[in-house]
């Protein structure tokens, strides 16, 4: 972006949170998208940070796992039950 043009606050077309407007670029304060737009539509220059999401994904994948059974407990339950009746 051009230090000398003037910057506007629009809305992201990605998320539709504050952004900032810069000639015929559009780059996002939320997701960290970056848009050109030309007469022949807007175009993705560049995307937010792939890190935040490999984070997010892999707390969720260690919070699946802490909550899955482990191997065999099940078994363990079902002869508990069965010497219970």
């Amino acid at each position: 972006m051009s230090e000398t043009e003037e910057k506007k606050a629009v809305a992201c077309p990605n998320c539709n949170q504050p952004a900032i407007k810069q000639g015929n670029e559009i780059a996002c304060e939320n997701c960290d998208a970056v848009f050109t737009f030309s007469k022949t539509g807007a175009k993705v220059k560049s995307v937010g940070k792939i890190d935040e999401l490999d984070k997010r994904l892999t707390a969720l994948e260690e919070k699946q796992n802490a909550q899955a059974p482990e191997p065999g407990q099940d078994d363990l339950q079902e002869s508990e039950l069965e010497e219970d009746l």
